[in-house]
């Protein structure tokens, strides 16, 4: 849940805050974290999502893995599994040039939600729970994010989520952002009343 500058480079502040906020909303509102929490879905997410992971990311991670390699020798790479070139780059992380892959990506989510934008795509897929995981007749329970609430919470997101810490929303864009004013409203209409 980590923002890149926080993650690779170590340079958090309260722009990664910012980003740390974004991924607890959406994982409480579609009840799973947004990007992947291991480094190969992560590192991937964050490509397909938002594009390519920019220089100087992209070289802290390869460097983190490289250090990883060195230091606990080749098992560390068994929970990378098949995601690991012979050179240490990971297979899933499309270079810079990835425009092919990325439209791909945008055609699977459009072709499941009516958004072909990653991060409202995400936000308006059909969403699984299973309350009961040792049941195995237990029926999972499904979900959808109302469309409005898709586009006003992914148009936030999309101001949250930015490699450059910089061009991130501050706390007070946030909190003034609409998505905000429409859930004070909705809670306020939900506000059950003393008998």
């Amino acid at each position: 849940m980590s923002a890149d500058e926080a993650r690779w480079v170590f340079e958090p502040g309260y722009a990664s805050d910012i980003w740390a906020l974004a991924c607890s909303l959406v994982a409480l509102r579609i009840g799973c974290p947004f990007f992947g929490d291991k480094d190969p879905s992560y590192i991937w997410s964050l490509d397909m999502t938002l594009g390519p992971l920019p220089h100087p990311y992209r070289g802290a991670f390869l460097e983190h893995l490289r250090k990883a390699r060195e230091e606990e020798g080749e098992e560390v790479l068994a929970n990378w599994g098949d995601h690991v070139r012979d050179d240490g780059t990971l297979m899933y992380v499309r270079p810079p040039s990835g425009y092919y892959q990325e439209l791909k990506y945008e055609r699977f989510l459009a072709e499941r939600t009516e958004f072909s934008q990653p991060i409202l795509a995400r936000l308006a897929m059909k969403q699984e729970f299973h309350p009961y995981p040792h049941r195995p007749n237990a029926k999972p329970v499904t979900f959808n994010v109302l469309d409005e609430e898709v586009k006003q919470l992914g148009e936030l997101l999309q101001r949250i989520f930015k490699y450059d810490s910089k061009e991130r929303f501050t706390i007070d864009d946030v909190l003034n952002h609409q998505w905000f004013k429409d859930l004070s409203l909705s809670t306020e209409k939900q506000t059950p009343s003393v008998i």
